[in-house]
């Protein structure tokens, strides 16, 4: 691995904590979202409407997953950082540059 300097770590870090913040608020934002569509789909006498509220829920439950894996992504990075594995590829461990 490529070492690293202090200011690039902390550049990485700093990167890292405001896409988890990013993350967490649409995180948020979509639990609160899929609340308000599942009200609508109970509730739709439509079946266009209850069609469109299911909709609705699915691709932000797909958000949801997208997004939980990005956090998790993030975490493992935080890892590689502190064991002084980050900058190597995972799979065939070649390095690779800031």
């Amino acid at each position: 691995m490529e070492n690293l300097t202090q200011e690039q770590i902390r550049y990485l870090e700093n990167a890292l904590q405001q896409r988890e913040h990013v993350l967490r608020r649409d995180l948020q934002r979509e639990v609160e979202l899929q609340d308000d569509y599942a009200q609508v789909a109970s509730e739709a006498p439509d079946p266009g409407d209850a069609s469109f509220a299911d909709l609705s829920i699915d691709l932000g439950n797909a958000a949801v997953t997208r997004d939980l894996t990005e956090l998790r992504a993030i975490e493992s990075v935080r890892v590689r950082i502190r064991n002084g594995s980050y900058g190597e590829c995972i799979e065939c461990g070649y390095e690779i540059p800031f």
